[in-house]
This record gives structure tokens, C-alpha cells and sequence, in this order.
């Protein structure tokens, strides 16, 4: 049995019965006992003599330095453990503040973003996925406000409209209510109640207009206006726009429009858009002035100009016509410049005909008003004033 470097007394041999036993069988084994206190470790080795097993060797070595070591390791371990388990609890609360810092910047951030100001926005730095959240995020404000934004010019314009609206039907309301009592207060002559009935009239069928074109805007907001379009003679059509008004103060009135000009839209409206131009064209020119119409084709669109010799229009004031009730003030005044829906009007008519209208005009020089509209050869699809560049008032100049 080998004894080197084993702690156990030379003397006092250590051996396991067993294991030679098994080792007679022709097997190394290893085997632990316990010998004088000690685990000892014992291999038994098989010894070979002509094909025969002769004697078994046992080699015993004390495990008592091994334990020892397992036990300065298990003492190493259970002090570094607890060092190491506050070091990862470190590095991770670290790691988790880094890896939370975006997620609380977005949440104080979004916390600061009211319903009544949606411009803020979060900040997007790096290219994680937390980046992408606040870009996300970003775009969802900004649509939010886009349609915020609409909707408060939308309420803004309601409470206008109805403001003006009430403003204009109250005028001849009051006309009506005035001369009606004063023919009731007392006996009139019968001159004098035709004058009250003329007055009465007159104020009623203002009235009716601004109630017609009430209605037709309030159609048109509704997406209830649709055009079916069919061929029009744009010739034909400022042949009964011109027709339409009875009196041009002794204005110049000519048409430069070609008869094969031909639009694709309604007639009934065409001709109201163009009477409309051709009345403020009228309004506002002076006597000996000149109105002249000319119509030309480009590009599959029909080009209709309207060109007057009047008073002018101030470039401040162009951006705003088309909108509702709105007048230039001076030379414009109400008794003289209609209910200020006749530019409305012609804007709608041009949005449902998927046409353009555009304005150009110099104080003292005149105005021209230029309208396109698709011709036969490009008819579009009904319903374009989800287009916000169709239809509107554009300045030139």
C-alpha cells in the first residue's frame, strides 16, 4: 500500500477488505474509509502474473487536506458572496436607473403636456426603442394638435358665422319690423303703404337670398353638395351669367369665350359662380368702366377670366375674400357690398367642380378674377374639397 505524502501513522496500514474483494475480479476500484479518525481514500489495483490475478495493491491517501482546502474555499465563497451579491445589486440598480431614465423623462414629460397646449414634445435621443416610443409619441401629439387646431378654428368659424349670420337676417328683419309698425300706427295713404310694401319687399327678398345662401353653404359643410359632371358650354354659360343681371350702371360688358369651349360640371351652378363674379364686377366699377370675360384651354383645364376696370381690391384684404361675411370696408360698405357670401359661394361652387379660383388686383387699376375648371377631357372625381389647395382664394401678386 503506497504511503507517501499521507498523514496517516506508517505503522498503521490502512486497507479495505472490500474493495480487495472486488479487486480479485479483475477491477480497479476506489473506495473511502475511515481509519483512525480520517476519511481515507484507497485505490486497489489488480497484479497480473501469467493471465492470472496474483495480488491486489491498495494505495491509501488521507482526504483530510482536501477537505481542509474545500473548507478554505466554502469560507472564501461565503465571504465573497455577500460582497459580490452587493456589488451586482449595485451594478444592477445602476444599470435599471440608466435603463429607466428615458421611461420617467417620457412620463414627466408627457405629464407636462396639457389638452389646452399640445406643442410640447418629447425628447428623442439615441436610436433604442425608447427613442421610437418618444418619436411615436411625437407624431401622436402632433396630430392631436393638427386636429385640435382644426377643430377650434372650426368652432371659432361656427361662432362667427352664426354671429353674422344672425347679424345680416336681423337688418331686414328690422326694416320689415319697422315699416310694417309704422304703417299700423296710424292711417296712410295709399302711396304711402305702397312705399311700405316696396320696403317690406325689398327687405324680404334679401332675406330670401341670405337664407338661400345659408342653406347652400350649410349643404355644402355637410358634404351634401355632389356634382354629376356633364358637358357645359362655358360660351353659353357668361352668355346667361351676363343675361342675369339687369343693370350694368352703363358699364362695357364683352365676352371673349370661344363656343367650343366645354366644361365638365353642373350648369345651374357655373352660371351662379359666374353671375356672382360678374355682380361684384359690376358693384364696384365705376361708370364708363369696362368688364371683359375671356376664357382659354390649357392642360385639360378651362381658364375663365373675369377682369374689371373698378376700384380695386388692397393686397391685404384678398387673402381674407371667400371667407364668410367678409367685406373690404370704405368703397365696400353693407348697403353696397351685398352679405359678403357671394365670394363663399363661388369658392364652394369651384370646390365641388374640383376647380381653382385666384384673385390679382391693384387699387385704382381694377380686379381679375381667375377661375379653372376641368374641361370634358378631364373630368376628376366629385366630392374634391378633401383637397385643402382646391377651391381656395389664392393671391396673385
Amino acid at each position: 500500500m503506497d504511503t507517501n505524502h499521507n498523514p496517516i501513522d506508517a505503522n498503521h496500514l490502512a486497507w479495505d477488505e472490500q474493495s480487495i474483494s472486488r479487486s480479485l475480479q479483475g477491477d480497479h476500484v476506489f473506495s473511502t474509509i475511515r481509519y483512525a479518525g480520517e476519511s481515507v481514500r484507497i485505490l486497489s489495483v489488480p497484479i497480473y502474473h501469467r493471465s492470472r490475478i496474483q495480488y491486489v495493491i491498495q494505495f491509501a491517501r488521507s482526504l483530510s487536506p482536501v477537505y481542509l482546502e474545500v473548507q478554505r474555499v466554502t469560507r472564501g465563497l461565503l465571504t465573497l458572496i455577500p460582497l459580490a451579491l452587493l456589488i451586482v445589486g449595485i451594478g444592477a440598480l445602476l444599470l435599471t436607473e440608466r435603463a429607466l431614465r428615458p421611461v420617467r423623462d417620457i412620463v414627466h414629460a408627457t405629464e407636462g403636456i396639457e389638452a389646452s397646449d399640445l406643442t410640447g414634445r418629447l425628447s428623442e435621443r439615441g436610436s433604442d426603442e425608447f427613442s421610437d416610443l418618444a418619436s411615436t409619441i411625437n407624431n401622436m401629439l402632433g396630430r392631436l394638435d393638427t386636429a385640435f387646431r382644426l377643430l377650434q378654428e372650426a368652432s371659432d368659424q361656427q361662432r362667427r358665422f352664426t354671429a353674422d349670420a344672425s347679424h345680416e337676417l336681423r337688418t331686414p328683419l328690422t326694416i320689415i319690423k319697422a315699416n310694417t309698425s309704422l304703417a299700423l300706427s296710424c292711417e296712410r295713404t295709399p302711396d304711402e303703404y305702397k312705399r311700405t310694401i316696396d320696403a317690406v319687399d325689398r327687405a324680404a327678398d334679401r332675406m330670401g337670398k341670405i337664407v338661400q345662401d345659408l342653406l347652400y353653404i350649410a349643404r355644402s359643410d355637410a358634404g351634401q353638395i355632389f356634382v354629376s359632371p356633364e358637358p357645359v358650354n362655358a360660351r353659353s354659360v357668361i352668355l346667361q351669367a351676363i343675361e342675369a343681371i339687369s343693370d350694368f350702371k352703363g358699364h362695357s360688358v364683352s365676352q371673349r369665350v370661344a363656343p367650343n369651349l366645354w366644361v365638365a360640371g353642373d350648369e345651374d351652378s357655373l352660371v351662379r359662380l359666374f353671375t356672382n363674379l360678374l355682380q361684384n364686377a359690376n358693384k364696384y366699377t365705376p361708370a364708363a368702366g369696362s368688364i371683359i370675360v375671356t376664357a382659354s384651354r390649357k392642360n385639360g383645364m378651362i381658364t375663365i377670366v373675369v377682369a374689371d376696370t373698378g376700384i380695386g381690391i388692397a393686397k391685404e384684404h384678398i387673402e381674407h375674400l371667400g371667407e364668410r361675411f367678409f367685406r373690404v370696408d370704405d368703397g365696400r360698405a353693407r348697403e353696397e357690398g351685398g352679405t359678403g357670401l357671394g365670394l363663399a359661394i363661388c369658392r364652394t361652387i369651384v370646390e365641388s367642380h374640383c376647380g381653382s379660383i385666384s384673385i390679382e388686383s391693384t387699387v385704382g387699376v381694377g380686379t381679375k378674377v381667375t377661375v379653372e375648371l376641368p374641361s370634358t377631357e378631364h373630368r376628376c372625381v366629385n366630392n374634391c374639397a378633401a383637397d385643402p389647395s382646391i377651391g381656395k382664394v389664392r393671391t396673385i401678386g
